[in-house]
């Protein structure tokens, strides 16, 4: 199905955007570049949004592409907003975020 198809790639290219949350890794550092402000820090929470939002703009990016922008029989409006959170929530699973204090 093209779903599947479609979705094997979308996480493979966020698996790949990823490597960006692990703390020292060269793209987390250059995020933290593009990230910085003046006397200002960047903390991991910021770096997880920005991969997280990077991600969910390149599933609207590609889906829009190849035309995945409706409910098909073959395939699913992959541009809408409750199936690239179905998707991100899949991508980015809760237990593997850290919680803020309370």
């Amino acid at each position: 199905m093209l779903d599947d198809a479609f979705e094997e790639i979308i996480r493979y290219k966020a698996e790949k955007m990823k490597t960006g949350l692990i703390p020292g890794s060269r793209f987390n550092r250059y995020i933290k570049r593009v990230l910085k402000q003046p006397n200002r820090t960047v903390c991991e929470e910021q770096v997880e949004n920005f991969v997280m939002g990077g991600v969910d703009a390149m599933i609207f990016d590609v889906a829009s592409v190849v035309g995945f922008t409706r409910n098909t029989p073959d395939f699913s409006d992959w541009t809408s907003y409750e199936k690239r959170q179905e998707i991100l929530s899949e991508i980015f699973p809760l237990q593997n975020r850290q919680q803020k204090p309370s």
